[in-house]
């Protein structure tokens, strides 16, 4: 079974939630006049600590090389303190209820993928297809080529073609949510990829016919997610594949790692063994 390591940023992108430029620093100072938030005396800190970084960066160049790269020390240490401040402030503020989008097209921004948190559980919303989507997706995933997930051009024309051959109305509009599904399924990793995208999630336990459990921002949450015996197995089955494992039902059991930072341990439902994985991200 071959499955393709694609990156991410071919099909979909992952909300970082983190700056990564100054430019986006200087967007965040905007938005911070714009959305005061109720912490008036954290949020003034964090307005000085946005301005001193800009006038720093502009008087760096009045400055020798020696001086130029002590405001550039300067300027990384202010930024990484700025983003600590605002992490801390963010997870203080989210508001019950809060849907986070996690997951958007790189072709449209369309939201694939979104989180919403309500007390102990962390509810996902993904796309609805309708039966007969389900069907033709489940029927095209049996047949195309797992390479098929990273040439956009040749995923669009062969499930457009396969359509208008199984008599499935096509609209550009729903290709979208097909497009996601077939790609999270077959290149990524099923049901369990948004717990596997998601940053924050760093441990997801999964035993079949219970809700998926995970550990996010230091704290456990049932899910809205439970797997069946067919799903379950398939996934395991995906997972040792890129751990580079092999199990069966008299082999049953896997353990081992998938790009150095994700470890697995996965047990097929046979007749003697329950199906269960645990994930931990490094």
């Amino acid at each position: 079974m071959e499955i393709p390591q694609a990156k991410e940023m071919d099909i979909f992108f992952v909300h970082d939630e983190q700056e990564k430029t100054y430019k986006e620093l200087e967007n965040l100072l905007v938005y911070l006049k714009k959305e005061p938030l109720k912490e008036g005396k954290k949020l003034l800190f964090l307005q000085n600590f946005t301005r001193a970084m800009k006038d720093a960066h502009h008087k760096k160049h009045h400055h020798d090389s020696l001086q130029e790269q002590k405001v550039k020390e300067e300027l990384i240490r202010k930024k990484a303190e700025l983003l600590r401040k605002i992490k801390e402030l963010e997870r203080g503020t989210r508001k019950e209820g809060e849907e986070r989008i996690l997951i958007r097209s790189r072709l449209t921004g369309k939201t694939l993928a979104s989180v919403i948190l309500e007390k102990n559980l962390y509810k996902i919303s993904e796309p609805l297809l309708s039966e007969k989507e389900k069907e033709f997706l489940e029927e095209q995933e049996k047949k195309l080529s797992p390479s098929t997930v990273s040439n956009e051009s040749l995923l669009h024309s062969s499930l457009q073609k396969a359509a208008i051959e199984s008599l499935l109305p096509w609209k550009e509009e729903r290709y979208e949510y097909l497009r996601y599904y077939f790609v999270r399924n077959k290149g990524r990793y099923a049901d369990i990829s948004v717990f596997v995208e998601d940053q924050k999630v760093r441990r997801i336990d999964v035993v079949i016919g219970k809700p998926v459990q995970i550990f996010y921002e230091g704290k456990e949450y049932l899910t809205n997610i439970i797997l069946d015996k067919e799903t379950m197995n398939k996934i395991a089955k995906k997972l040792a594949h890129l751990a580079g494992k092999s199990i069966s039902e008299t082999r049953p059991l896997f353990s081992g790692s998938i790009k150095k930072n994700i470890h697995v341990q996965g047990t097929l439902q046979t007749k003697t063994t329950t199906g269960k994985l645990l994930i931990e991200k490094k």
